[in-house]
């Protein structure tokens, strides 16, 4: 049945050739039979043509890795498996990725689902689109009281209308792309530069860069599943100001959405003494007469409390 689905799915299509799809899993600590799970969802495309590499960043629980490597071997499953023997991180492991990568477009399934259709689609929209960064929409599944799907409709309301800069202006206020099921065309990173390795977290930075140049654009169809789970990784991260200031002063030369995001970090960072963060903020003051005012405080030691006051006034 499946083999039948391929073949209508290419003739569907057109004619003109499929363009090869790198689909990436990383693995560190990860559940094996939810990572399982995710292959199988790959391996259920409806689409043909997919180069599926599969990273284990050195994982120091060995069944993570190694209930999985047994599966591939017993299902010989086509896919590239990589074992790092020493931790990259998320951002240095999808450089590896990129590295590895023969497709055209790259999308990306870790513990999460890809519908049947998900590469399919993507990929059709992103031809009919003319587009090279195309999400779409998705359903949280797992650790859910209720149903639960992404992104927030508001949020994407005519968003495939809006200039890139708007659209950048609109995303800064807040990330709602998700990553999962995100599909992007690997010229894009030879345009913008691969991902920063300094960074714990991936997608908004990789979103931004994107927006500076060129538009992406919104899917909406359901074609992948969220997990939620007590180890996922919204759910272990902390700490997320020191992450968005690497990011956000990336863009104060092009947005003033980008400066109200670092005065907002800064002014908390003065809040909850975190010299840390208001150091680097500080580097770049002559961007906001509020951080020049923050600076100000700082060096004077004013009261807290009353910096506080006077710079949410302002």
């Amino acid at each position: 049945m499946l083999n039948i689905l391929r073949m209508l799915s290419m003739i569907y299509l057109d004619n003109k050739g499929l363009p090869l799809v790198t689909v990436f899993t990383l693995i560190y600590n990860t559940n094996p039979e939810f990572v399982i799970e995710a292959i199988e969802s790959i391996r259920a495309q409806t689409y043909p043509n997919i180069q599926h590499i599969i990273i284990d960043d050195c994982s120091t629980r060995t069944e993570s890795k190694e209930v999985v490597k047994e599966w591939i071997a017993e299902s010989n499953y086509d896919c590239v498996f990589v074992e790092h023997k020493n931790n990259y991180g998320i951002c240095k492991t999808l450089n590896h990725v990129l590295d590895l990568a023969e497709g055209e477009y790259i999308l990306g399934c870790s513990d999460d689902l890809l519908l049947p259709n998900a590469v399919e689609e993507q990929v059709r929209f992103a031809r009919n689109e003319s587009c090279r960064v195309v999400f779409c929409k998705i359903a949280l599944f797992g650790n859910l009281k209720q149903p639960e799907w992404r992104p927030n409709p508001d949020y994407v309301q005519g968003f495939n209308q809006l200039s890139n800069t708007e659209q950048f202006h609109k995303l800064c206020n807040t990330n709602f792309i998700p990553a999962v099921g995100a599909m992007v065309a690997k010229a894009v990173y030879e345009d913008i530069g691969q991902y920063d390795e300094a960074l714990r977290f991936e997608d908004y930075d990789l979103w931004l860069r994107v927006l500076r140049k060129e538009k992406v654009k919104y899917n909406d169809m359901l074609l992948a599943k969220y997990r939620v789970h007590d180890s996922c990784f919204s759910a272990v991260f902390n700490d997320w100001d020191s992450d968005y200031l690497n990011i956000y002063i990336k863009h104060l030369d092009f947005s003033t959405e980008a400066i109200r995001k670092v005065e907002t970090i800064a002014i908390s960072a003065y809040r909850n003494t975190r010299s840390d963060i208001l150091r680097k903020a500080f580097l770049y003051k002559s961007f906001s007469f509020r951080l020049r005012l923050l600076f100000v405080f700082y060096t004077l030691k004013v009261p807290i409390w009353l910096g506080y006051r006077i710079l949410w006034r302002l």
